[in-house]
C-alpha cells in the first residue's frame, strides 16, 4: 500500500512511485524501479488513473508505465485511451488491471476483462503474458 506512505528506494535503484487517489480505496498507487545504472526520466502523466511513467534510455529510449486499476473502482475506456495515447512509443504497459480474460490465459471473464480485451483489440496492443 502506498497511500501517503512513500517507501524508501532499495538500494541501487530508483524509484517513481503514483499514489493511490482519495476514495479509490486504501489499497493502491503504482510503482517502477530502475536500476540506477541504467538513465532514465519521470513522465509527467495527466490521468486520473493510478499510473506512473518512466522513459528509460538503452539502445534507444523507451517508455514503462504502471498502472493499478482497483476492483471497486469503475474504468472508462476513454481514461485508458487517454492514457496510452500519451505515452511515448515504444510503450509498456504493465500492471494490476484486476480483469479476467481468456486473452491472458484467465479461464474466467469478468466485465473488467471485457472492457480491457476490447480496448487492447481496438488500440492495436499486444498481450504479452499469455497465462496466468
Amino acid at each position: 500500500m502506498l497511500g501517503d506512505y512513500i517507501p524508501a528506494s532499495p538500494p541501487a535503484y530508483s524509484a517513481f512511485y503514483s499514489n493511490s487517489f482519495e476514495g479509490q480505496g486504501h489499497h493502491g498507487g503504482s510503482a517502477i524501479l530502475v536500476r540506477r545504472d541504467i538513465p532514465c526520466t519521470s513522465l509527467e502523466l495527466d490521468t486520473p488513473l493510478q499510473a506512473v511513467a518512466v522513459k528509460v534510455f538503452m539502445d534507444r529510449p523507451y517508455t514503462v508505465c504502471s498502472l493499478y486499476l482497483p476492483p471497486s473502482v469503475t474504468v472508462e475506456r476513454g481514461d485508458l485511451s487517454h492514457l496510452v495515447r500519451n505515452l511515448p512509443s515504444p510503450f509498456i504497459l504493465l500492471g494490476d488491471f484486476n480483469g479476467r480474460h481468456p486473452l491472458w490465459g484467465d479461464s474466467s471473464v469478468n466485465p473488467r476483462g471485457v472492457l480491457l480485451a476490447s480496448f487492447i483489440e481496438d488500440e492495436g496492443l499486444g498481450v504479452l503474458n499469455t497465462e496466468m
